[in-house]
């Protein structure tokens, strides 16, 4: 018989699914079956409704089941969905619509996802420079594949940068303008995207921006506020709120490579396009057109931030609260200081994360239990009395997760005299 707990359903997962889970580190304790959805809430197979900071990892900036995305995915679904032939009306309109947000674009490919945005990316790189190396950040995050031939270089590090550049034979640059993905968030220092874009221009390499995370900042992305042009960006995740995208934007020369020919760089996709993604994407787009929503995002991001320090400085506890515009974390330390490189993951407190996210969980919070998803998403549909509800669960739970811990080292320590 089919059971309709969380439990049971993550006991019937493990014989079918490796792992009991469809994408790696999606496995809690509890387990976690979510049947549904509504604004800033999502319900559990047991009948517990949370506030929902993880947001489908940030790919729900609307919130689940926006009526205007539910409409628009249901019109789609009508009229069919992929038709492997030629262009749409969708999506020339959705290329469009994105060539006019995105400052740097003046032409767009579409995908999958972030992860297949950022091969396709890399691809045309290479084909455009007819070099092979790509230089990464080793504190950014540009999908679970490898990007073939990499270099490692350091985020807010111009001169390490420069120096990965200066070895030769690098087609690209990729980076997350602001890191969300590594120890929080690791916003840009003062110039750093300046220089890297002149080292790029100085050593004849692209620069790629993805912006899979920061497209939720600002219409045209986080380059929009920085000023600083890439020659490819890379989005998707939240563009459609919650259905498969991945976007490819660039300037015309470089795009060009994807041009039918001889010399041309493939770029296939059975469901490149589909117009319930499309449909999906124009409607998002609608959704955040007149800044409103964003402006809401935002500010609700930097209320939880300032609630988070507050607590932890009433705590007492090292630990370090980062984050930008709608993304926000509480990351404990095992020793005071900020996380400002892929260096630094090694002072987080892993046991008491994952302590005090189970205690939100138990106060009707839902946050990813461990390091590997360090952000809480901040949706156009949470509202300031998510925010006090929130806070209120989070000073709660911290005291919890720090009176367990004392707990736990006290019978430790009774043990050893034992």
């Amino acid at each position: 018989m089919k059971v309709s707990t969380s439990a049971g359903i993550a006991i019937e997962a493990e014989a079918v699914i490796p792992d009991g889970v469809t994408s790696s580190r999606r496995a809690v304790e509890p387990p976690l079956s979510i049947v549904s959805g509504s604004g800033a809430r999502v319900t559990d197979a047991d009948g517990n409704v949370f506030i929902d900071y993880v947001g489908g990892a940030g790919a729900v900036p609307l919130g689940h089941a926006h009526p205007g995305v539910a409409e628009a995915v249901a019109r789609a679904l009508r009229d069919g969905t992929t038709f492997g032939l030629g262009v749409t009306r969708e999506e020339v309109e959705l290329a469009a619509r994105l060539v006019e947000e995105f400052p740097s674009a003046d032409m767009v490919t579409f995908a999958n996802s972030g992860t297949e945005a950022n091969l396709v990316a890399a691809r045309i790189a290479r084909a455009t420079t007819g070099r092979d190396t790509i230089v990464t950040l080793a504190e950014c995050y540009h999908g679970h594949e490898r990007l073939g031939t990499t270099r490692q270089a350091r985020y807010n590090d111009p001169d390490s940068v420069t120096a990965a550049l200066a070895t030769g034979g690098v087609a690209a640059v990729i980076l997350e303008p602001v890191a969300h993905n590594c120890c929080g968030t690791i916003e840009p220092a003062y110039g750093f995207l300046e220089a890297v874009r002149e080292s790029c221009d100085t050593h004849g390499a692209l620069l790629i921006f993805d912006e899979v995370m920061s497209w939720r900042h600002a219409a045209g992305g986080y380059q929009a506020l920085a000023g600083v042009r890439p020659d490819i960006t890379t989005t998707g995740k939240g563009l459609a709120n919650g259905l498969p995208i991945g976007v490819v934007a660039g300037r015309r020369k470089p795009m060009s490579a994807l041009v039918s020919g001889p010399r041309a760089t493939m770029h296939f996709g059975t469901f490149n396009g589909n117009r319930a993604s499309v449909a999906a994407a124009l409607a998002t787009l609608r959704a955040f057109e007149d800044g409103t929503a964003r402006a809401r995002m935002n500010s609700l991001g930097e209320d939880l931030r300032e609630g988070l320090r507050a607590l932890v400085q009433d705590a007492g506890i090292a630990a370090a609260v980062t984050g930008y515009g709608s993304v926000f974390s509480l990351v404990p330390l095992v020793e005071a200081g900020e996380l400002r490189s892929v260096r630094d993951v090694a002072r987080i407190d892993d046991g008491l994360l994952a302590g005090y996210r189970l205690e939100l969980r138990k106060r009707g919070v839902l946050e990813k239990p461990d390091r590997d998803g360090l952000r809480g998403h901040v949706s156009a549909a949470h509202t300031p009395a998510h925010v006090e509800l929130s806070l209120s669960a989070a000073r709660s739970a911290l005291r919890a997760a720090l009176d367990a811990r004392s707990i736990q080292h006290g019978l430790g320590a009774a043990e050893a005299t034992d």
